[in-house]
Protein backbone atom coordinates (compact mmCIF):
# COMPACT_ATOMS: atom_id res chain seq x y z
CA UNK A 1 0.00 0.00 0.00
CA UNK A 2 2.72 2.46 0.95
CA UNK A 3 4.55 1.70 -2.30
CA UNK A 4 1.45 2.65 -4.33
CA UNK A 5 1.01 5.90 -2.41
CA UNK A 6 4.64 6.99 -2.76
CA UNK A 7 5.19 5.92 -6.35
CA UNK A 8 6.42 8.76 -8.52
CA UNK A 9 4.63 9.09 -11.86
CA UNK A 10 6.60 8.02 -14.92
CA UNK A 11 7.77 10.55 -17.47
CA UNK A 12 4.85 9.64 -19.71
CA UNK A 13 2.41 10.52 -16.89
CA UNK A 14 4.02 13.89 -16.17
CA UNK A 15 3.03 16.93 -18.18
CA UNK A 16 5.66 19.62 -18.45
CA UNK A 17 4.91 23.34 -18.56
CA UNK A 18 6.56 23.66 -21.97
CA UNK A 19 4.35 20.96 -23.50
CA UNK A 20 1.24 22.64 -22.12
CA UNK A 21 2.12 26.11 -23.39
CA UNK A 22 3.22 24.79 -26.79
CA UNK A 23 -0.10 22.95 -27.19
CA UNK A 24 -2.05 26.17 -26.64
CA UNK A 25 -3.41 25.12 -23.24
CA UNK A 26 -2.86 27.35 -20.24
CA UNK A 27 -1.93 26.15 -16.76
CA UNK A 28 -4.86 26.88 -14.46
CA UNK A 29 -2.63 27.12 -11.41
CA UNK A 30 1.05 27.88 -10.95
CA UNK A 31 1.33 24.83 -8.72
CA UNK A 32 -0.60 22.38 -10.91
CA UNK A 33 1.17 19.13 -11.62
CA UNK A 34 4.77 18.78 -10.55
CA UNK A 35 6.67 20.22 -7.60
CA UNK A 36 9.31 22.50 -9.05
CA UNK A 37 11.33 23.31 -5.93
CA UNK A 38 10.32 26.95 -5.81
CA UNK A 39 12.97 27.71 -3.16
CA UNK A 40 10.26 28.70 -0.69
CA UNK A 41 11.76 28.00 2.75
CA UNK A 42 8.34 27.41 4.30
CA UNK A 43 6.29 24.39 3.40
CA UNK A 44 2.81 25.31 2.27
CA UNK A 45 -0.04 24.35 4.53
CA UNK A 46 -2.24 21.47 3.39
CA UNK A 47 -5.93 20.96 4.00
CA UNK A 48 -8.55 18.28 3.41
CA UNK A 49 -11.34 18.89 0.90
CA UNK A 50 -14.51 16.91 0.25
CA UNK A 51 -15.20 16.11 -3.40
CA UNK A 52 -18.56 17.94 -3.43
CA UNK A 53 -17.02 20.97 -1.74
CA UNK A 54 -14.33 21.08 -4.45
CA UNK A 55 -16.99 20.86 -7.19
CA UNK A 56 -18.88 23.66 -5.45
CA UNK A 57 -15.74 25.80 -5.36
CA UNK A 58 -15.07 25.27 -9.07
CA UNK A 59 -18.62 26.08 -10.11
CA UNK A 60 -18.79 29.08 -7.77
CA UNK A 61 -15.60 30.63 -9.10
CA UNK A 62 -16.83 30.61 -12.68
CA UNK A 63 -20.10 32.33 -11.76
CA UNK A 64 -19.94 36.03 -12.36
CA UNK A 65 -20.58 38.55 -9.66
CA UNK A 66 -23.67 40.78 -9.96
CA UNK A 67 -21.49 43.62 -11.26
CA UNK A 68 -20.19 41.32 -14.07
CA UNK A 69 -16.56 42.08 -13.20
CA UNK A 70 -13.79 40.01 -14.81
CA UNK A 71 -12.10 38.28 -13.01
CA UNK A 72 -14.92 38.21 -10.53
CA UNK A 73 -13.31 36.79 -7.38
CA UNK A 74 -10.11 37.25 -5.40
CA UNK A 75 -9.13 35.60 -2.11
CA UNK A 76 -9.76 37.97 0.79
CA UNK A 77 -8.91 35.56 3.62
CA UNK A 78 -7.79 31.98 4.15
CA UNK A 79 -8.29 30.38 7.56
CA UNK A 80 -7.64 26.80 8.61
CA UNK A 81 -9.99 25.22 11.12
CA UNK A 82 -8.27 21.96 12.00
CA UNK A 83 -7.93 20.04 8.73
CA UNK A 84 -10.43 22.26 6.88
CA UNK A 85 -9.86 25.45 4.91
CA UNK A 86 -12.33 28.32 5.05
CA UNK A 87 -11.89 30.93 2.34
CA UNK A 88 -13.60 34.26 1.83
CA UNK A 89 -13.71 35.45 -1.77
CA UNK A 90 -14.46 39.07 -2.63
CA UNK A 91 -15.30 40.87 -5.85
CA UNK A 92 -12.63 43.57 -6.24
CA UNK A 93 -15.12 45.92 -7.91
CA UNK A 94 -18.37 45.82 -5.89
CA UNK A 95 -16.94 44.21 -2.69
CA UNK A 96 -19.57 41.43 -2.61
CA UNK A 97 -18.16 38.41 -0.75
CA UNK A 98 -18.73 34.66 -0.66
CA UNK A 99 -17.48 32.12 1.84
CA UNK A 100 -16.40 28.59 0.94
CA UNK A 101 -15.28 25.75 3.23
CA UNK A 102 -13.57 22.54 2.19
CA UNK A 103 -15.99 20.49 4.30
CA UNK A 104 -19.65 20.39 5.27
CA UNK A 105 -20.76 21.13 8.83
CA UNK A 106 -22.38 18.51 11.07
CA UNK A 107 -23.67 19.54 14.51
CA UNK A 108 -21.60 22.70 14.49
CA UNK A 109 -18.32 20.96 13.56
CA UNK A 110 -16.67 20.35 10.21
CA UNK A 111 -17.40 16.81 9.04
CA UNK A 112 -13.88 16.27 7.63
CA UNK A 113 -12.36 17.10 11.03
CA UNK A 114 -14.72 14.69 12.78
CA UNK A 115 -13.97 11.90 10.31
CA UNK A 116 -10.20 12.28 10.61
CA UNK A 117 -10.21 12.37 14.40
CA UNK A 118 -12.52 9.33 14.42
CA UNK A 119 -10.20 7.48 12.00
CA UNK A 120 -7.09 8.22 14.07
CA UNK A 121 -8.87 7.18 17.27
CA UNK A 122 -10.20 3.93 15.80
CA UNK A 123 -6.75 3.13 14.43
CA UNK A 124 -5.39 3.23 17.98
CA UNK A 125 -3.24 6.31 17.45
CA UNK A 126 -2.56 8.19 20.67
CA UNK A 127 -3.29 11.93 20.90
CA UNK A 128 0.42 12.84 20.95
CA UNK A 129 1.03 10.69 17.86
CA UNK A 130 -1.92 12.38 16.13
CA UNK A 131 -0.50 15.83 16.92
CA UNK A 132 2.97 14.86 15.69
CA UNK A 133 1.62 13.32 12.50
CA UNK A 134 -0.52 16.37 11.71
CA UNK A 135 2.30 18.79 12.49
CA UNK A 136 4.84 16.99 10.33
CA UNK A 137 2.35 16.52 7.46
CA UNK A 138 1.22 20.16 7.69
CA UNK A 139 -2.47 19.22 7.60
CA UNK A 140 -3.47 21.11 10.75
CA UNK A 141 -4.88 19.46 13.83
CA UNK A 142 -8.15 19.53 15.69
CA UNK A 143 -7.42 20.98 19.13
CA UNK A 144 -10.60 19.83 20.90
Amino acid sequence: LLDRVLTVPSKTDTVSRSSISSSGNEMMLDSAGVYTGDNDPDDQSLFVVEQNAFKSLCSGLVQQCGCLARPPWTVASFIKKGHVARVRFICPHCKQSRIWASSRVLSGHYLANQKLVHAFTCAGILPRQYMNFCTFAGIGEVKQ
